[in-house]
């Protein structure tokens, strides 16, 4: 089991812009120390960005009338 496993939602809302700038700068200052932490955010940024090359949002995007 991942030790940082803790760390992983906090991730994915910094992924995500969810995060307020105190706590984003906590988190890039700590992916600084942690390879694990650092190599998740880095695997869901390039998983991210692949979804988003396959499925842009004007593909699935339906206006309001």
């Amino acid at each position: 089991m991942n030790k940082n496993i803790h760390y992983q939602l906090e991730i994915r809302k910094y992924s995500a812009g969810e995060l307020d700038k105190s706590r984003s700068e906590r988190l890039e200052s700590h992916f600084q120390e942690c390879a694990d932490c650092r190599n998740f955010y880095e695997t869901l940024r390039r998983e991210n960005a692949e979804f988003l090359n396959e499925h842009p949002f004007s593909s699935i995007f339906i206006p309001f009338p």
